[in-house]
C-alpha cells in the first residue's frame, strides 16, 4: 500500500524491491509446501498448477487503463490480504521436520485458526520426537549442499535462461505492440498477454501431467524414494501473428521450466524451499540484467534481431545442459549416494574410538 501514493521514482524503486523480496519468499514457501505434501510422482502436476501466474498481466492492463498504475497496487494489496487471511485461517504446518507425514501434533503457535485441513493420529508418526538442528547444522544450511552439485547448478542455470527469456518477452510486449499498433489501449494490450498466459498455463499444466506420467512410465511409484539409477519466438504483420507466436512461446518456455523445477526438487529431497530460493536467485538475477537491457537492445538491433539473440542465448544455454544432465546425471547421483553411504558408515566408527 505504500507504493500507491508515491511520486518519487527512486522511492518507488526501493519499495518495489521490498515488495519483490516478500513475493519471492512466498514462491519459495509455495514450492516447499508442494515437496512436503506430494511425492515425486505427484509433484509435476502440482508444480504446473503453481506456475500459472503469467496469466495475470491481462488483469493488469485493464486496471492500468481504467484506474491508472496505482490501481494495480490496490488490487495487489487486496489479493495479498485475501491470500494471507486464507493462510492464517486454514493452512496447516507442512514441514516434515515438525509434523512428519502430517499426523504429528504441531505446536499451538503453528496451528491454523480453522483446522479444516488438519488431521492428527496416534500412530508411529505421531510418537516420533521433533528433530532439532544444532547450531552447526543451521550454519551449514545457509550454503545448501546441492549448490555444490554440478548437475544441480547446470539445471538452475538453464532454468534461469528460460525464465529470463520469458520475462524479456513479457517486458517487451507492451512497447512493441503500442509502437506497431497505435490503436491499442492499455486494456487491449493487457488482453494481448492472453495468448502468452494461455500458452504458459497450458504448457505448465500439460507438462506437469506429462512429467507425472513419464515418472510412472520409467518405473517410479508414488511415495517411493528416487533411486540414484532412476532415468530422471515485426509488428506490421496482422495482430494475430505475434499473438499466435506468443502462445507458442509461452507454452514452449514454461514446459521446460516446469521440468527443470521438478528435477531440482527431486535432486534435493526435503529441501524444496531452499531449492526454490536458489532457483529464484539465479532466475531473477539473470532476468533483471536482461530486462534492463532489452529496450536498449530492441532500439539498437530491432525487434526481430533482439529475439533472435535471446532465443539463440536460450538454445546455447539450455541444450548443452540437457545433454549433460541426461548423460551424466545418473552417474553423478550414484556417486553422491555412495559418498553418503561411506559417510554414514564412517561416523559411527569414529564415535566409538
Amino acid at each position: 500500500m505504500a507504493l500507491m501514493p508515491q511520486y518519487a521514482y527512486w522511492l518507488l524503486v526501493v519499495l518495489r524491491c521490498v515488495q519483490s523480496a516478500g513475493s519471492a519468499s512466498t514462491v519459495s514457501i509455495g514450492y516447499g509446501t508442494i515437496t512436503d505434501i506430494a511425492t515425486p510422482g505427484e509433484r509435476g502436476t502440482l508444480i504446473g498448477i503453481a506456475s500459472l501466474g503469467p496469466t495475470w498481466p491481462i488483469l493488469g492492463g485493464a486496471l492500468a487503463d481504467h484506474s491508472g498504475w496505482r490501481g494495480i497496487f490496490w488490487s495487489t494489496a487486496a489479493f495479498s490480504a485475501a491470500v494471507n487471511a486464507a493462510l492464517v485461517l486454514i493452512l496447516p504446518e507442512t514441514l516434515r521436520a515438525i509434523v512428519g507425514n502430517g499426523g504429528r501434533q504441531q505446536p499451538l503457535y503453528l496451528q491454523p485458526l480453522v483446522p479444516l485441513l488438519t488431521r492428527y493420529d496416534n500412530g508411529a508418526d505421531a510418537s516420533q520426537p521433533l528433530t532439532k538442528k544444532t547450531a552447526a547444522e543451521v550454519f551449514k544450511a545457509l550454503v545448501p549442499r546441492f549448490l555444490k552439485q554440478t548437475d544441480m547448478l547446470a539445471i538452475l542455470t538453464s532454468n534461469a535462461c528460460a525464465f529470463a527469456l520469458f520475462q524479456a518477452l513479457a517486458a517487451s510486449i507492451s512497447p512493441v505492440l503500442l509502437e506497431g499498433y497505435p490503436f491499442l489501449t492499455q486494456t487491449t494490450v493487457g488482453l494481448c498477454f492472453l495468448p502468452l498466459g494461455a500458452g504458459a498455463a497450458i504448457g505448465s499444466s500439460a507438462s506437469g501431467l506429462v512429467l507425472d506420467r513419464e515418472f510412472a512410465r520409467f518405473g517410479g511409484t508414488r511415495g517411493a524414494r528416487i533411486s540414484p539409477g532412476f532415468p530422471l519466438e515485426r509488428a506490421r504483420l496482422h495482430l494475430a501473428a505475434p499473438l499466435v507466436f506468443n502462445f507458442i512461446t509461452g507454452a514452449s518456455i514454461t514446459a521446460p521450466m516446469n521440468a527443470h523445477q521438478s528435477i531440482c526438487l527431486d535432486l534435493a529431497p526435503g529441501q524444496g524451499t531452499s531449492v526454490t530460493a536458489a532457483s529464484n536467485l539465479f532466475r531473477c538475477l539473470l532476468s533483471a540484467a536482461i530486462v534492463a537491457a532489452v529496450d536498449a537492445l530492441r532500439r539498437k538491433l530491432g525487434t526481430g534481431w533482439l529475439f533472435v539473440l535471446l532465443s539463440g542465448m536460450c538454445v546455447i544455454c539450455v541444450l548443452p545442459v540437457l545433454i549433460f544432465v541426461g548423460l551424466r546425471g545418473p552417474e553423478l547421483r550414484e556417486e553422491r549416494a555412495r559418498r553418503r553411504e561411506d559417510d554414514s558408515e564412517w561416523q559411527p566408527r569414529q564415535s566409538s574410538v
